[in-house]
């Protein structure tokens, strides 16, 4: 519900791709401005087991967001840590990301308290395997915040604000409207 109120928060020019991520990456429809088929594919996400963030990530600023003209900003929903990725890791999509024109906004999820048997997260069905450390749980907090640093973005915690995931989506579409990029190219080089 709170997806489909950032949709609906968006410019009508404003065009959505959704991609969920596993131990797969899976583009759930492409780049598109038709919100029934943006709504239908937040429908259709699902949550699997492991986390390919890593690789999400990649195969989204390599290929898909790279192909695109214009403004660009990945909204990231996870605890941050990555459990299955292969082909990229913490390192290279921070560079990648560092250079991509391409503002990232993770919404990050606290899931270490649950996995040890606390209380459920405000996102259900957001699970990490059985083994993971909570030194991973670390690695994956400081990932988001680096990369959203990089990229200008901000990372969301939705339990610490009244309102929680609405309030996160509406915050990162106040963020789009009102962000500018300033390029400056000195005379002599």
């Amino acid at each position: 519900q709170a997806a489909v109120a950032f949709v609906d928060q968006l410019k009508s020019e404003d065009a959505v791709m959704v991609i969920e991520f596993d131990g797969n990456v899976n583009v759930l429809t492409e780049v598109t401005r038709e919100r029934p088929k943006i709504f239908k594919a937040i429908g259709k996400a699902d949550f699997g087991y492991g986390t390919s963030l890593y690789d999400a990530v990649d195969f989204s600023l390599r290929r898909r967001l790279n192909k695109i003209e214009g403004r660009k900003a990945i909204v990231l929903f996870t605890d941050g840590v990555d459990t299955t990725s292969r082909n990229a890791g913490f390192d290279s999509t921070l560079n990648l990301a560092e250079e991509a024109d391409a503002l990232v906004f993770p919404i990050y999820y606290n899931t270490l308290d649950w996995n040890r048997g606390g209380s459920a997260p405000t996102f259900p069905g957001l699970l990490n395997p059985i083994g993971t450390r909570p030194e991973d749980y670390e690695l994956g907090r400081r990932y988001l915040t680096e990369l959203a640093d990089y990229t200008g973005g901000r990372v969301f915690k939705p339990e610490a604000v009244p309102g929680g995931l609405t309030a996160a989506f509406k915050g990162i579409a106040e963020e789009l409207r009102r962000q500018y990029n300033i390029g400056y190219v000195p005379a002599n080089v």
